[in-house]
């Protein structure tokens, strides 16, 4: 069905956004309610700027399509 095979591309394209990418030490901040949070720095790969825009362009078209798709489906 639809929701299923939008799922499996949506995790195949959060892998890929993923890839690359490191955690690096944990730290503590302070936020301006006094409360303590955990903070992981990350580590991204040189190009992750622009490989990411590139994924993020093609899952908004896509999304743009299977919307139409299933505005179709409901309102023939």
């Amino acid at each position: 069905s639809w929701p299923y095979q939008w799922a499996d591309d949506a995790l195949r394209a959060s892998k890929l956004a993923h890839a690359g990418l490191a955690p690096g030490k944990m730290s503590e901040q302070t936020n301006r309610k006094g409360e303590r949070r955990e903070v992981w720095a990350l580590a991204l790969p040189p190009d992750y700027a622009q490989s990411s825009a590139a994924l993020a362009k093609t899952q908004l078209t896509k999304s743009g399509y299977r919307l139409a798709a299933l505005l179709q489906a409901i309102w023939p």
